[in-house]
């Protein structure tokens, strides 16, 4: 015997795969153009990958539906800029094989921990929660500071993810005491963030045999 699912229920999941749809086909092919542009290292970066999962989770707000959603963003977006790579030409650039999975390993992950913050944030969660859910995208952004200018000793790109990272945190949070707990989140949240983005790249490069 069948069910026919509740009117809410079905609302739900045409407003997640919508959400999907919507931000996941876009981001793919918006990062392809921007990387023809002086703004490439802003978009072909994980942190402006993963606002957009969690964007996501901010609007489907459920949580294991702002996870599936996000996630379904993250993945959308890589196929669509393989497929916009690929009709216009740029075969160089759609590196495929395991350097692919390992970027689909990437966008499973980050659509996980960005949707789950983005639902977190959007619903007010109660302590810890909303701390956490402020200070990951924060820290994700501090993160990429920290890369460009460390690593690459790209200044202005490093500058540009330290100044978006402030802005975060001073307008996420709803209130001061959530600020200041936020901001306490952010050190060990980015520091973890740092060792995960390590060993990401680690695996990226082993896998593309570099």
């Amino acid at each position: 015997m069948t069910t026919t699912p509740e009117p809410r229920t079905r609302g739900s999941a045409r407003t997640a795969v919508a959400t999907a749809v919507a931000l996941g086909v876009p981001l793919g092919a918006l990062t392809f153009a921007l990387q023809l542009t002086p703004f490439g290292l802003v978009a072909n970066s994980p942190a402006f990958w993963a606002m957009w999962g969690f964007a996501a989770g901010a609007i489907v707000a459920a949580p294991r539906a702002a996870v599936l959603t996000a996630t379904g963003v993250e993945l959308l977006g890589l196929v669509s800029w393989y497929t916009t790579s690929w009709l216009t030409g740029n075969f160089e650039w759609s590196a495929g094989g395991s350097l692919a999975l390992g970027w689909g390993a990437g966008a499973l992950a980050a659509g996980m921990v960005f949707g789950l913050a983005g639902a977190w944030w959007r619903t007010r969660a109660t302590t810890p929660r909303l701390e956490i859910a402020t200070a990951v995208p924060v820290s994700v952004f501090a993160c990429a500071a920290v890369y460009y200018a460390f690593i690459l000793n790209y200044t202005a790109t490093a500058t540009y993810n330290a100044a978006v990272a402030l802005l975060l945190l001073a307008f996420l949070p709803p209130a001061n005491r959530d600020r200041l707990r936020a901001a306490a989140a952010v050190i060990p949240i980015t520091a973890l963030g740092i060792a995960g983005g390590a060993a990401f790249i680690t695996f990226l490069n082993a896998a593309s045999g570099t």
